[in-house]
């Protein structure tokens, strides 16, 4: 008799609808240069902070390195930041997220709520792979 396991995945929805394991990072990125924050699993939800405050630094956010703008490229697919902003929770799945100041060295903090689907189980989120609207 063969037995078929659910198994974590992107797909199974009972994985984004239970609880999730917290995940915290803070970190300074500097000027003109982009972070990467690769989480361990898959996300069920974020929030990003500007942590500079009262100092005109922008903080753009993506899901891809072009996606928040190579060189200063202003027409990229990311979120903005001014000083001492926060994003709301974004209830987004991803496996990783990149970050680029702008106006100085910019710290931040970036909290999530990971699911049980590992990054491997996860597709590549990219303009090429025909995710729209991310770069």
């Amino acid at each position: 008799m063969a037995i078929n396991n659910v198994k974590p995945h992107y797909g199974n929805a009972a994985e984004f609808q239970v609880s999730s394991w917290p995940f915290v990072s803070s970190s300074i990125v500097y000027d003109t240069t982009i972070a990467e924050i690769s989480f361990p699993y898959v996300t069920r939800w974020i929030t990003v902070h500007n942590g500079g405050h009262g100092t005109s630094k922008i903080l753009h956010f993506g899901f891809t390195q072009n996606g928040v703008g190579v060189d200063g490229d202003t027409d990229g697919n990311y979120y903005t930041l001014h000083d001492g902003e926060q994003s709301q929770r974004l209830e987004l799945k991803c496996k990783s997220l990149f970050i680029r100041a702008e106006g100085g060295d910019v710290p931040f903090s970036v909290m999530a709520g990971l699911t049980n689907v590992g990054p491997q189980q996860f597709p590549t989120i990219s303009g090429s792979n025909g995710f729209i609207g991310v770069g």
